[in-house]
């Protein structure tokens, strides 16, 4: 046995040529991502506005945009249109009631930030339920995390919910 580091002795990995690498700050998306995009981009200007103008309630309006882009962008749900009617009215009922939950504690602060943590843990938590259920996870919160930092009283809540 020899004192000498060991030598590799395989070949080394061949690299693409340059020409074919493509830059770091081209980022590559899907067609699905796109038309989810194109949806939000398409609906959530018009639920605001519906909600703003047709309305003249500005909390219909703000939840209501929120709603859509949760629904539309952060929650991408897979399997037949009846699994996804299923993981959408479930996204519906959860968001609502953490929405109530939200508006309940949002007058302070201490208690706004002690209720996030079981609220968060058991909404990812929850994500184990499934693909669908781990989706709606970032939407959830946003329902939760929206009326939890604006400032609002209980009497709002029926206008929230019809945003939502």
């Amino acid at each position: 046995m020899t004192g000498g580091p060991a030598v590799d002795t395989r070949p080394a990995q061949q690299l693409p040529e340059p020409s074919r690498v493509r830059p770091a700050w081209r980022r590559m998306w899907s067609k699905p991502a796109a038309m989810r995009a194109v949806r939000a981009g398409i609906v959530v200007p018009g639920l605001f506005a519906l909600g703003y103008t047709v309305i003249g309630d500005l909390q219909v309006a703000t939840f209501a945009a929120f709603g859509g882009f949760a629904t539309l962008v952060l929650a991408s749900f897979g399997g037949g249109w009846q699994n996804k009617l299923r993981a959408h009215a479930g996204l519906a009922l959860t968001g609502s009631a953490l929405l109530v939950i939200g508006t309940a504690v949002n007058s302070s602060i201490l208690l706004a930030s002690l209720v996030t943590i079981p609220v968060a843990f058991v909404v990812l938590f929850a994500g184990i339920g499934g693909p669908n259920a781990a989706s709606a996870g970032p939407a959830v919160l946003l329902a939760y995390v929206l009326p939890a930092a604006s400032p609002g009283t209980l009497d709002m809540v029926p206008a929230r919910l019809e945003g939502w």
